[in-house]
């Protein structure tokens, strides 16, 4: 084994952060009792990892002529009938229509047009948490010792109040977050924390109580411990409903979810599903979904058209589900992977920082931080349109250059 692949089994320690504790006493008994159940749960098959222990049901597509075959349309953007990359994605340098944020520490956020080159930096509100930020519509979403932030790019923005909060997740609506604060327990089977879900003006819409560590990217979705992934509704009275029966996660992202959902005599097909309306997508999504090459802990982009998992040096195996074309990568897998709205572009963590690839070339972009630079934490946000430059006016680095390779 090289020293390089050596080191992609260590964490990496990087950066300056405002660190935070978690109370011990939120770590209580019920634990316990939760890994008997789930222990259950494995032995009964539904959790199997075992091919010959089950088969996978065929699934196709009839179409409407009968042909077997059905155009996919706004549904899985990308994927035309004979499984390849349609024209709405045509394999083209990306010209670059959102903003890489990148924090360096807890006192300075950078923002990058990749399309120019241009970097402005921004001042946190206050003090920065190690968490991942969030993008919510054209708003990014920060956390700070003070609680969550919000801030539009474009000329004249200021941060807004979003709430108390240490740590931010999606929700499934698209103009909204999840705020999570700790619950102070009495008897130690409470919750461990408090979800809020709120929109960018700070309004409170559902709340959920909830035990880390959470199965998917949003605490709307759950994981039953003797199979099947409920979701919670936005109705007037919002409730645990089963979206997935008899099944487990084979893949999870910020807008889908692709399970495995088996039988009692454990015959089983992989469902895909829509996870702002629970809905089950059609059967060519089923086939889509059998090109994914693990059965668990597989990240879907925000669109649904790439996968990664993790390899066997603890890096990224990241393709194209349709298509299975590999995109060569340096990514760890214990860091953030991030993708544009439309996957264009994937931001991800290596042995030597902060890294972007175009994902339909297969191109690495290139981005060569400063010296002591390396951004460990990053997201995409879609760009004003006033542009990078507007920023100017508030920020002393505005001027400044990407470095490139």
């Amino acid at each position: 084994m090289s020293p390089e692949e050596d080191q992609l089994d260590k964490s990496v320690e990087v950066g300056s952060w405002t660190k935070r504790s978690i109370d011990p006493r939120f770590v209580g008994p019920f634990v316990a009792a939760l890994a008997v159940l789930a222990a259950v749960a494995v032995w009964t098959g539904f959790r199997s990892e075992s091919p010959s222990s089950d088969t996978e049901e065929a699934l196709v597509d009839p179409g409407e002529d009968g042909s077997g075959a059905s155009p996919v349309g706004d549904d899985f953007p990308g994927v035309a009938p004979d499984g390849r990359v349609s024209s709405d994605f045509p394999s083209q340098p990306w010209e670059g229509q959102e903003l890489l944020i990148a924090f360096n520490n807890s006192s300075q956020i950078d923002v990058f047009d990749l399309s120019t080159g241009a970097r402005s930096s921004w001042l946190p509100p206050d003090p920065l948490l190690e968490e991942t930020p969030l993008t919510v519509g054209a708003a990014l979403i920060v956390v700070t010792e003070s609680g969550a932030y919000a801030r539009v790019v474009g000329a004249g923005s200021a941060w807004a109040v979003l709430g108390e909060a240490d740590r931010v997740k999606p929700s499934t609506k698209a103009d909204r977050v999840w705020l999570r604060t700790p619950v102070a327990k009495v008897t130690g089977l409470e919750a461990d924390f408090l979800w809020t879900e709120v929109d960018l003006e700070g309004v409170r819409h559902r709340s959920i109580n909830r035990t880390d560590p959470l199965d998917f990217p949003t605490p709307e979705l759950v994981w039953g411990l003797i199979g099947g992934i409920f979701r919670f509704d936005d109705e007037p009275v919002p409730q645990w409903r089963l979206m997935s029966d008899f099944a487990r996660p084979v893949a999870v992202g910020k807008n889908h979810v692709i399970s495995r959902e088996c039988t009692t005599s454990l015959v089983c097909r992989r469902v895909w599903y829509d996870t702002t309306d629970g809905s089950a997508k059609g059967p060519l999504f089923s086939d889509l979904a059998k090109n994914i090459d693990v059965d668990h802990d597989a990240l879907l982009s925000d669109d649904g058209r790439f996968v990664a998992s993790e390899n066997e040096r603890g890096g990224a195996e990241i393709y194209s589900i349709a298509t299975k074309q590999r995109l060569a990568n340096n990514c760890v897998w214990s860091g953030p992977i991030e993708w544009t709205t439309e996957s264009d572009l994937l931001a991800c963590r290596s042995l030597f920082g902060l890294e972007v690839y175009e994902a339909n070339l297969g191109i690495n972009l290139g981005l060569a931080l400063g010296e002591g630079e390396f951004a460990p934490l990053f997201t995409f946000v879609p760009n004003a349109p006033t542009g990078l430059s507007q920023l100017s006016r508030s920020t002393p680095r505005a001027e400044a250059t990407i470095n490139w390779k």
